[in-house]
């Protein structure tokens, strides 16, 4: 059996930051950097899929415009805010990588390092844009270990069994799911949490038509917070740790 990761001495901030994913780089940017200088020291940010570089993986022409250097530039003045005001954010952004791009998760620290998630399972409209990444990676970081989900991973238990192997406490999941028969993905995210026994926050794309919130959920399957759909709000809660249950042989 995977040992228990040492707990924190008080509950884990996480905030739900459900934004509008927009089409510009830098409007994301000063949206993702307006809700992260609300943080206070320790918060955990959790952004949605593509919130920094947007995400329209439906166009055929989604990445054609998109420069390297503008995505690099933007994901530092992101450090520089994270640095400043002592939490840490996970946000989705497409990434340039080994000559190719990658449907990417960021999570970075106060300290400015950044530890990344790249989507393993990618759709059919994914493949037509990014390589997928092949490692699950569970990061330990301040005493929290935390795992990383993209969007339609959800529906993959496997890939959240092996995250629960592996010890995870907290799985982030990045979503940008907005079409109205994308509802029903809310029973999926309370089983997630129940049979792994761990906290799940899942975090949506505010834009019309979505119907699916943003989730914040308990190991006992508890709805904790509930964003209102199409709406741009962050809300906040307190995790207590010893609620999960240890990691399984």
């Amino acid at each position: 059996m995977i040992g228990a990761a040492p707990r924190p001495e008080s509950p884990v901030r996480v905030v739900i930051a459900q934004i509008r994913v927009e089409r510009e780089v830098a409007r994301n940017r000063e949206t993702i950097c307006s809700f992260l200088r609300r943080a206070v020291p320790g918060d955990w940010v959790v952004f949605p899929e593509g919130a920094l570089t947007g995400y329209f993986p439906d166009e055929a022409d989604y990445l054609a415009n998109m420069r390297r250097g503008d995505v690099e530039a933007a994901l530092e003045r992101l450090r520089a805010v994270v640095a400043r005001k002592g939490c840490h954010c996970l946000v989705g952004t497409a990434r340039f990588v080994a000559n190719e791009w990658r449907n990417s998760a960021a999570l970075i620290s106060p300290s400015r390092e950044v530890r990344w998630y790249d989507k393993n399972t990618l759709t059919a409209l994914d493949a037509r844009h990014f390589a997928a990444g092949d490692r699950l990676p569970v990061y330990e970081v301040d005493g929290v270990k935390v795992g990383i989900q993209i969007c339609w991973e959800l529906l993959l238990p496997r890939q959240w069994a092996q995250l629960k192997r592996d010890g995870a406490q907290v799985v982030f999941h990045l979503n940008n799911a907005v079409k109205p028969e994308d509802a029903f993905w809310e029973h999926v995210l309370l089983a997630r949490a129940f049979e792994n026994r761990y906290f799940v926050g899942s975090v949506n794309n505010a834009a019309a038509p979505q119907t699916l919130p943003s989730y914040l959920i308990a190991p006992s399957g508890e709805t904790l917070l509930r964003c209102d759909p199409r709406i741009e709000q962050a809300l906040t809660c307190e995790l207590e740790l010893s609620q999960v249950e240890p990691a399984w042989s």
